[in-house]
């Protein structure tokens, strides 16, 4: 399935017989040749779109790469349908980055949106313990990961270094909600300076979400899973799923 005409048409035309090239959204799956044994997603999602469960049969697997908005990182989830067909759950294997569901990507203000021209003066300062090393590792770094699935409806940006200087920015996504927050870290200091504003004190929730998985271990990506509910809500877990710690059916654990 692609949702673009042009890339549709050039992948028909290549493609032998009897492959089936379909022009629509892959959001909404292709009921007319359901159901599917396997169902396998080359787009970054935020959310699996339970209609793939609902066309595939018992115990077929669903593979794509999904990820939170705190950063462009995905995670490759394996997931099997239930045997009464009503659910779907499995691990993550490993980490990805793919293009984003086209109607699906983030609408973002824009730095200028949250941050006032006069910059942190008005913000809250305070500082913290935790290292430009603990925190920044890298495109595919787990971090990032396990963070964002504790702090919903936030991005963060790294910006580039300059002078020894790094400032890593977190924005709030929810309905109306323009907290921000900033963390400085420069070369040599023990400690960074951050800086907060807004309904949410977003650094907080960063910090909070790095020592809880400190805490547990720093697991890999391999010792989280993903279940989809019927009605299409979706929970992330940790070992097992009773151990719920991120999506829409989150609670802290």
């Amino acid at each position: 399935m692609e949702v673009d005409p042009a890339v549709a048409a050039a992948a028909r035309a290549r493609l032998p017989a009897p492959v089936e090239v379909v022009t629509a959204d892959g959001v909404h799956g292709c009921g007319a040749g359901a159901p599917y044994d396997r169902i396998i997603a080359t787009v970054g999602l935020r959310e699996i779109p339970y209609g793939w469960v609902e066309q595939a049969q018992p115990c077929a697997v669903i593979v794509a790469p999904w990820g939170t908005h705190f950063s462009h990182l995905d995670a490759v989830a394996r997931l099997v349908v239930a045997g009464d067909g009503r659910s779907a759950c499995g691990r993550f294997t490993r980490p990805v980055e793919f293009m984003k569901l086209r109607g699906r990507r983030l609408e973002w203000a824009g730095h200028s949106a949250y941050v006032p021209e006069e910059g942190t003066g008005a913000a809250e300062p305070s500082t913290t313990s935790l290292t430009e090393a603990q925190l920044v590792t890298g495109p595919f770094g787990v971090t990032s990961f396990a963070i964002g699935l504790r702090v919903p409806d936030c991005r963060h940006v790294v910006a580039e270094k300059r002078n020894g200087m790094r400032p890593v920015w977190f924005y709030g996504l929810g309905p109306g909600d323009r907290s921000w927050a900033v963390v400085v870290f420069r070369d040599g200091e023990a400690a960074a300076d951050v800086y907060q504003s807004g309904a949410r004190r977003l650094w907080d929730e960063v910090e909070a979400a790095y020592r809880w998985w400190e805490g547990e271990g720093q697991p890999g990506y391999e010792r989280f899973g993903l279940t989809v509910e019927c009605g299409g809500g979706q929970s992330v877990w940790l070992d097992e799923q009773a151990r719920v710690c991120g999506g829409s059916e989150a609670r802290t654990g």
